[in-house]
């Protein structure tokens, strides 16, 4: 029979265990996930696999659900019904583009049908930022331990660095949106950061 300590110890390695697998399962799917990203954006190339993003962030849910209720503060939308939020977001994008050293802005208009237009908007705009900022902001950074959150936040804003073009640039996209989650300890403020990014990203080119 286990001894009230032995219990204990035993519940400490289960967890132990499941923290593991779970951040294991994590990182392999982080590959597997930008297999579905947006390509190539311009008039002669253009594709978004959109059941894969949304078969994405179901999975993501469905996880969340499953390692505890509670991490569901993590989607409360108190904080973004505050102004001060946007504030926030808008100084952070603004930082993001000094560091990524940008030094122009010129807007661009694809010749493609309306429809087709809207559709890469909603992938882009939307479920391009709901699914990193889940796997990015969310698991790899809010969700492990509070004591661990900065070594997280680079860690997290490393991998998702190296899973785009341009990593160096990236990484302070990752930085400045991880900074985000963690002011708010929120998940929904890093995506209106990432959704506010995308949109104008699609319109207008960064050089």
């Amino acid at each position: 029979m286990l001894t009230a300590n032995s219990k204990t110890k035993h519940k400490l390695k289960t967890g132990m265990l499941k923290k593991s697998l779970l951040f294991i399962l994590l990182f392999g799917i982080t590959f597997l996930i930008e297999n579905a990203r947006l390509q190539n954006i311009n008039p002669d190339s253009v594709y978004f696999k959109f059941e894969n993003r949304i078969l994405v962030i179901l999975f993501l849910l469905i996880l969340l659900m499953t390692i505890g209720k509670k991490y569901i503060y993590l989607l409360n939308t108190e904080p973004i019904k505050k102004m001060e939020c946007y504030v926030w977001i808008i100084l952070t994008l603004f930082v993001i583009y000094i560091m990524m050293g940008f030094e122009n802005i010129e807007f661009r208009l694809f010749s493609l049908g309306f429809s087709y237009y809207v559709v890469q908007l909603v992938g882009v705009v939307i479920l391009v930022p709901v699914q990193e900022e889940f796997l990015y902001r969310g698991f790899l950074l809010l969700v492990p331990n509070q004591k661990i959150k900065y070594l997280m936040l680079i860690v997290s804003s490393i991998i998702f660095a190296l899973l785009h073009d341009n990593p160096m640039q990236f990484f302070w996209m990752g930085l400045g949106f991880g900074l985000l989650a963690i002011r708010f300890n929120n998940i929904w403020i890093p995506i209106i950061a990432h959704a506010i990014w995308n949109l104008v990203a699609s319109f207008f080119d960064f050089y």
